[in-house]
């Protein structure tokens, strides 16, 4: 059962583009995507994580390949300790996977398995008689929300289950993770997007000074600049996910570091403008250049310094403060 077809996408290209960074967006400039089917199984024993099972651990819809020798045994030794935990064993009829290793991180919870829903109710394909089976350790506030916006029985896996399928059908990614199809992300923005009620917050930075990693070390320096533009300035972890539709729903300026806050442009108004601070030399992590050019936005970018040599997430930054301000201004004018 085919759920999208072959793509090919091609995206717009960053709007304060200098030609020696070139290099780091070219690679998305233009995207295949192949068509994408549903795989079918029958008899499979499912973990309250969402590994599967059915004479061997199924990993080919859990983790990305290639799938190392190393990795299995890792997976095993997680499936052999849950088994000490597994208090009920149930029997359903008809199951659907849409969850992976990924799902409980912020954007791949919208960017890899929202699309498999938007693309399944896309389809036509009835699957009214199948239950969506969806591990606890990805339920919070925001997947909770969510799934319930959509016309899928589901039922939430706890620590100590342990359920036998008996029809089950595995949903694929439905393009490379870190990439959306346009017209998938444009229905999950319009599925969640708030009505515009007011422009109080229509220039929002994002600060990750709370978090343990990719802070701004020199946040502090660029706050009058932002206060002085009429910017506001949030902490998106003391948010909760109907606060941040909210804000996002009313924001046309966006400014943060690269992470998942970024994922909220999905809510933005259409045309909006999105700068991400990101780790200089970095061509690989362009997740929200993408989705950026997806959704209709105009995306710019600031490039930083690393604070250690580790990679774009583990790494702090640190920004020159004269050149901020002169992409803040190229954003604004």
């Amino acid at each position: 059962m085919k759920i999208v077809n072959t793509q090919i996408i091609k995206r717009t290209k960053p709007l304060n583009l200098i030609k020696n960074h070139n290099h780091l967006f070219e690679s998305e400039y233009e995207k295949f995507f192949q068509s994408k089917t549903l795989k079918t199984s029958k008899n499979v024993y499912v973990f309250s994580n969402g590994l599967t099972f059915k004479k061997r651990l199924i990993l080919e819809f859990y983790i990305n390949p290639p799938i190392y020798i190393k990795t299995k045994i890792k997976y095993y030794a997680k499936i052999f300790f849950k088994l000490f935990s597994i208090r009920s064993i149930s029997t359903i009829e008809k199951g659907l996977i849409i969850t992976d290793a990924s799902s409980r991180g912020f954007f791949h919870w919208f960017g890899d398995t929202l699309q498999k829903l938007e693309a399944l109710e896309n389809s036509k394909i009835d699957l009214s008689s199948y239950t969506l089976l969806i591990p606890s350790e990805v339920l919070n506030s925001y997947s909770n929300f969510t799934l319930k916006k959509y016309n899928f029985n589901f039922r939430i896996l706890k620590s100590s289950d342990l359920v036998f399928i008996k029809d089950v059908i595995f949903v694929p990614l439905i393009s490379q993770s870190g990439n959306f199809r346009p017209h998938l992300a444009n229905n999950i923005s319009k599925r969640f997007r708030f009505k515009i009620e007011n422009k109080s917050l229509n220039k929002v930075y994002v600060s990750r000074s709370k978090a343990e990693k990719r802070r701004l070390i020199n946040e502090n320096y660029l706050y009058p600049l932002l206060k002085k533009n009429k910017f506001s300035i949030i902490y998106a972890e003391d948010l909760d996910f109907k606060e941040q539709l909210k804000i996002f729903s009313n924001c046309e300026i966006l400014v943060s570091m690269h992470g998942a806050a970024l994922t909220n442009m999905l809510w933005m108004p259409h045309k909006s403008k999105v700068m991400e601070i990101r780790l200089k030399d970095d061509s690989l992590n362009n997740c929200y250049f993408t989705l950026a050019s997806d959704l209709g936005h105009d995306y710019y970018y600031f490039l930083a310094e690393p604070t250690n040599s580790k990679s774009t997430q583990l790494t702090d930054f640190r920004v020159d403060f004269k050149k901020f301000e002169l992409s803040l201004n190229q954003m604004l004018k």
